[in-house]
């Protein structure tokens, strides 16, 4: 069916050794014998395949050919893991509420800035697929129109709840965020005192929050930060994070 067109293999690193051999010879003398066939048929046809897996590491662990490995390896295409490309997630979930609201006859549209920090935070082990899951989970359950944290899975929930612990200190890609946004913020207004207190109140709240979700107790978050622990309620306070 695939002659004079594309066949296209998925997963093509759970190829058991033996149908590997068989593909290798397809691939070298361009021919094959139909199951139950005598006959051998001729085919031309362009081989596209996918792994997860390092296939490199497949064949010095002898679990791939190397022969066969060199046949595929062509032109090899890397496509990043979703954490790697972190821009397409909003691309994703307004592609996802789309098809999952039409399927549903539901209407969910709004997506707090909070969620979506969630979402971009988040690692996805499981890729694309796993956001496609988690998009269908929450539009099948939510009776409104926004998008509520309160739906999402446990894992994608603890993950947000760990995550300034396990943070290490911002990266240089961080920081020009943060730049950039500041930037925004001060362009077009003369009044520079006012956006800076605005940022730095932000950064306190967002800051302190992330202390309280983690679990430390207000001794040790003001100890942590350098305030007193009379300041820091002062804080908690003003910023409604009890």
């Amino acid at each position: 069916m695939a002659d004079g067109g594309t066949l296209f293999l998925d997963e093509i690193g759970e190829m058991s050794p033996r149908l590997q051999v068989k593909l290798l010879r397809v691939l070298q003398e361009r021919e094959f014998e139909p199951v139950g066939s005598p006959r051998t048929v001729a085919v031309d046809v362009r081989v596209v395949t996918a792994t997860s897996k390092d296939l490199r590491e497949e064949v010095r662990k002898g679990r791939f050919r190397e022969d066969l490995y060199y046949r595929l390896n062509v032109i090899p295409i890397r496509l990043p893991p979703l954490r790697e490309r972190r821009a397409d997630i909003p691309l994703l979930i307004n592609h996802f509420l789309e098809k999952f609201n039409r399927e549903n006859r539901k209407n969910v549209r709004k997506l707090s800035r909070k969620v979506l920090d969630i979402f971009l935070e988040y690692p996805w082990p499981g890729n694309v697929r796993e956001l496609e899951n988690c998009i269908e989970r929450v539009v099948v359950m939510i009776d409104g129109d926004a998008l509520s944290a309160d739906f999402l899975p446990a894992e994608i929930l603890d993950h947000d709840h760990q995550g300034c612990l396990k943070r290490k200190k911002p990266s240089s890609t961080d920081m020009m965020d943060i730049r950039a946004a500041a930037e925004r913020l001060c362009a077009g207004t003369d009044d520079l005192a006012s956006v800076r207190n605005l940022l730095l109140q932000a950064m306190d709240e967002i800051v302190i929050r992330c202390g309280l979700l983690n679990k430390f107790s207000q001794r040790d978050l003001a100890e942590k930060l350098g305030l007193s622990r009379m300041t820091l309620r002062k804080k908690i306070q003003a910023y409604n994070l009890k």
